[in-house]
């Protein structure tokens, strides 16, 4: 009786975390993060670019 209820809970709980880690990841996030760096690093490519223009004037 009690090995049935464990099995049946862990069952439950790697469906679940199958579910949200294989199908539903967090893609906003991921997305969001992505698009930050991205930005940050061309401000960065473009900061670097208008001081070395500088710099040869």
């Amino acid at each position: 009786m009690k090995q049935s209820i464990v099995l049946i809970l862990g069952l439950l709980m790697g469906y679940f975390l199958i579910k949200k880690l294989l199908f539903a990841p967090p893609k906003k996030k991921n997305k969001q993060g992505f698009r930050k760096r991205y930005e940050a690093r061309k401000k960065e490519k473009l900061n670097a670019r208008d001081e070395s223009l500088h710099q040869d004037g």
